[in-house]
């Protein structure tokens, strides 16, 4: 409903929701990247090892960014933000399938 300009933003998202989405989403950000959600005490991180980039921003905007969609307040990092890759496929694919 956000893509069709109906009223709702990422801001009406339920947290759940858009923890979620970030979940699925995640694949999108290169290795080594840090996700903090500093207004729910939420993290992800991609790859092993320490990160490369930390990105920060209340868990709506974070899913929003992540979904491609225009975050109320834009996620912070370091320098600048990571490139975003594409989208995952749907369904998922399992590894032993690839």
């Amino acid at each position: 409903m956000v893509d069709l300009d109906l009223g709702v933003r990422p801001d009406d998202w339920p947290e759940d929701l858009a923890a979620h989405a970030i979940d699925f989403l995640l694949g999108r950000l290169p290795k080594r990247t840090h996700l903090h959600a500093d207004d729910a005490r939420r993290q992800w991180s991609v790859g092993d090892g320490p990160p490369d980039t930390v990105v920060t921003g209340r868990v709506r905007d974070l899913a929003a960014w992540l979904a491609g969609c225009t975050p109320t307040v834009a996620p912070s990092a370091a320098e600048a933000l990571p490139a975003l890759g594409p989208w995952p496929p749907h369904p998922p694919q399992r590894p032993d399938r690839a």
